[in-house]
């Protein structure tokens, strides 16, 4: 008897799902008693994960249309926009990290503008968030924008008082203190995706306070952070409810006159 084929809307995760638990079928013996501890282990989180990200999908997709004017029903025809959500979405799957599912979210708003990136940086970016940890990000952020991060200091102080890069790194961030071979390698990675510089966290000193991120490393921060919303002078003229002119339910001609309103006649003396 012919197998059948997954149902044609299946998530790529269900399908993913029902392909282990195909296999782990196949292994004999263990395999009745690995396919439900696989469904006791991974199935519940798996479908809470997804429910969560449908619902924070959703509540972007408004956002794009009450707060940034976008009309989403011109969204279904960008295949682009359509690519970036669908990576996003899987993405977030196989990740319970805060800060990259908010980066994610913030992906698709981005990618719905009309500034958004042409789609090769767009895919580079979305891998870029997949295989980061999110202490990829927060390095990049804070050697973006050394000086508001430490607002508080002054920029001459912190050059006097944090010489070197790493210190810095450790001042702001004390659970990295005792982890420089693991802030090493991240900077490395940074610095060999040509989203960081110097080569080396410790070879240079002095000017703490410098940006050190590259045009890259910016672009990449700009995609996954919120974009500010259009100025009102920009935004389009909002459409009463019900296509209905704000005229107190009165209609106009072409001419604007109020139809129906008495002519003004002047009083004779």
């Amino acid at each position: 008897m012919p197998k059948e084929n997954p149902p044609l809307d299946q998530e790529p995760g269900d399908i993913l799902h029902t392909i282990a638990r195909a296999g782990l079928s196949a292994i004999p013996v263990v395999g009745g008693p690995a396919v439900e501890l696989f469904n006791f282990l991974i199935s519940p989180p798996l479908e809470k994960r997804r429910d969560q990200w449908m619902k924070e999908v959703g509540e972007t997709l408004q956002e794009l249309e009450q707060k940034y004017h976008l009309v989403i029903e011109d969204l279904r025809s960008n295949e682009i926009f359509i690519d970036t959500v669908l990576s996003a979405s899987q993405i977030a799957l196989r990740s319970s990290k805060g800060e990259k599912r908010q980066a994610l979210k913030n992906a698709i708003l981005n990618a719905a503008l009309p500034s958004a990136p042409e789609d090769s940086l767009q895919e580079t970016f979305l891998l870029y968030i997949d295989i980061f940890t999110t202490w990829h990000i927060r390095m990049l952020l804070l050697f973006r924008e050394p000086k508001i991060l430490n607002e508080g200091n002054n920029a001459d102080y912190l050059e006097y008082r944090i010489p070197t890069l790493d210190q810095l790194l450790e001042s702001k961030f004390p659970e990295l203190v005792g982890l420089k071979d693991l802030y090493e390698a991240i900077w490395g990675d940074l610095h060999q995706r040509g989203l960081l510089m110097p080569e080396n966290v410790t070879s240079q000193k002095g000017q703490v306070t410098t940006r050190r991120t590259s045009e890259l490393g910016n672009r990449f921060l700009d995609f996954i952070k919120k974009p500010a919303y259009p100025n009102a002078k920009d935004r389009p003229t909002p459409i009463p409810p019900n296509n209905k002119p704000a005229t107190g339910g009165r209609r106009r001609t072409k001419n604007g006159d109020v139809i129906g309103k008495k002519p003004h006649r002047s009083r004779r003396r």
